[in-house]
């Protein structure tokens, strides 16, 4: 394992192109759990107790005489393990790119983005989990029977089961009960909507009501059909949709990107005008990474970017004899299998 660790802190970025680094090297045999304190990095068995002032990385498992960084035991935005993605080689040693898949986590720079649907040209549908978009909110409702109810927008008494009225939020009385078609305007009407050269971008502050605040449901299950407040628009062509992560989504709102694969052009994602997808961000390059369509995948590849281009480790992570690196903070983990010789154990 070689650990490198930039000498500046700079918000859980690391530095690509520094010099500043610490650099340090060490032959893991067994399970270990690795650590930082200021500059310094160490390994420790699984039983040794956290100082205090140390702060966790992560973990070499043993399964089956192989090993794997094991991200399990890292807190969210504290000690992310991140794969970094120009570190993955094909064999003949250039960049071989990542796969995504619906879930993924890829972070460009500071700035996040999951993945939350692909479609091949299969037409085979692919989407996150439920649990992994916080957002996300279906509802089950029935028919409104009340003679009572009006829309709290328009202010009519009348429905019909093409636009019937729902209750989407926690609101009582006067403002409990909206039509379907105003409650779809309204949405509309906060959402800003930009046709990109390969991609379309769908901004809007979060969806919840000004009232209540409680989160707007996208899927409104009726009795005998399904109402969608969901305004992205899927294409015919294979595409893949990412949509934005920022700690507090009601300063910063939410940034839906559906990107479509015509042909076999790469898509181009950074902060400059040459760009498919523009990234106002500092800590995002000119041109940061491409994504492309082959074979039926979705790959993200780095394009050499001042702080990478990184996926998030949920779950165990094989080192093979090829290199792979993984980003905790300021901390660079590059891991290789080798093969113990007779020599070394004695």
């Amino acid at each position: 394992m070689k650990a490198a660790t930039w000498q500046k802190d700079s918000h859980g970025l690391f530095d690509y192109e520094t010099q500043l680094l610490t650099i340090e090297k060490y032959i893991i045999l067994k399970e270990r759990k690795v650590y930082r304190l200021g500059q310094e990095i160490s390994t420790h068995s699984p039983e040794t107790q956290q100082q205090e002032c140390q702060q966790y990385l992560t973990a070499v498992q043993e399964k089956n005489d192989e090993f794997y960084i094991n991200p399990s035991g890292c807190d969210e935005n504290e000690n992310e393990n991140f794969l970094i993605v120009r570190s993955l080689k094909n064999s003949q040693g250039g960049q071989k790119g990542y796969k995504m898949e619906p879930g993924d986590i890829i972070k460009l720079g500071r700035i996040e983005y999951m993945i939350i649907e692909t479609r091949n040209q299969d037409n085979l549908v692919n989407k996150a989990k439920g649990e992994m978009l916080k957002d996300l909110v279906e509802i089950t409702a029935s028919y409104v029977t009340n003679n009572q109810a009006i829309c709290r927008f328009c202010l009519m008494e009348t429905q019909s089961k093409e636009d019937p009225f729902i209750s989407p939020c926690n609101c009582k009385g006067s403002c409990e009960f909206v039509h379907f078609s105003c409650m779809r305007l309204w949405i509309e009407s906060r959402c800003q909507i930009k046709q990109l050269n390969s991609a379309q971008s769908y901004r809007w502050k979060q969806l919840q009501c000004e009232l209540c605040e409680s989160l707007l449901p996208l899927k409104i299950y009726m009795e005998d059909r399904e109402l969608s407040l969901d305004l992205v628009q899927r294409p015919s062509l294979p595409y893949l949709i990412m949509q934005s992560r920022h700690k507090n989504e009601k300063k910063h709102g939410k940034a839906v990107y559906v990107i479509q694969f015509q042909n076999c052009e790469p898509i181009k994602i950074g902060r400059g005008h040459q760009c498919d997808i523009q990234i106002s961000d500092i800590s995002v390059s000119r041109l940061h990474a491409y994504i492309k369509y082959q074979d039926g995948d979705f790959i993200i590849l780095d394009n050499n970017s001042k702080f990478g281009t990184l996926v998030r480790l949920f779950q165990p992570y094989k080192i093979e004899q090829e290199k792979v690196a993984v980003q905790i903070g300021r901390t660079v983990l590059t891991f290789v299998a080798k093969q113990q010789s007779i020599e070394d154990s004695n």
